[in-house]
Parts: C-alpha cells; sequence; structure tokens
C-alpha cells in the first residue's frame, strides 16, 4: 500500500481526514480498512478510528478515496494512518505519517 496523499483539518471540534491510497501489491485487497489515529506532542496515540473504503476490493495499481471525521481532542498534534485488510490483517504501507494537523 502506499498513501498517495492525505490531508488532516481541525474544524468545530472535528477532525476531517482525506485521501487517497493506491495497491502496489500484486493481489487485491478486499474490504480496506483505514485506521486513523490521533496522537499527541510525544506522538502517542489519543484516540484511534477505523473506516473502510467504498469498494468492496482495490485491485493491484487501483486508487481508492477515503474520508473520515473524528473527534478533535485538545492536545492532539499530529496524525498517522494505518491500514488493514477485510480479516484484520495489518498491511505493510508507506508514507503513513505522523503529520502534523492543519
Amino acid at each position: 500500500m502506499i498513501l498517495v496523499d492525505a490531508t488532516a483539518k481541525v474544524e468545530d471540534a472535528r477532525v476531517n481526514l482525506d485521501g487517497h491510497v493506491r495497491n502496489v501489491t500484486d493481489k487485491p485487497i478486499r474490504r480496506l480498512t483505514v485506521v486513523y489515529e490521533l496522537l499527541d506532542s510525544d506522538r502517542k496515540v489519543l484516540t484511534r478510528q477505523k473506516g473502510s473504503i467504498d469498494d468492496e476490493s482495490l485491485d493491484p495499481g487501483d486508487e481508492a478515496p477515503f474520508s473520515a471525521q473524528m473527534h478533535y481532542h485538545a492536545r492532539g498534534v499530529f496524525y498517522r494512518l494505518e491500514f488493514e485488510d477485510g480479516s484484520e490483517k495489518e498491511l505493510r504501507a508507506e508514507k503513513t505519517g505522523p503529520f502534523p494537523l492543519e
């Protein structure tokens, strides 16, 4: 997996996350789940949330958008993303953060 792009903006006590991910493996990924983590200044996890992409399967080479909303935690400074397949197996991914919140 490669994280193509991602943004996280704090608005009205919520963090709005948007981005795109690409399957760089040679197999389809079924029921891809995005794991969103909000981190403090020491990069410790404050909160964690999961959400799925709209497509049931992500074929090799394909990209998919994702988006989510999380409750903003006052100590939140960074965010990080992880990915799992439908069996909750963690997928290796590149360029997943931590990134600063906007």
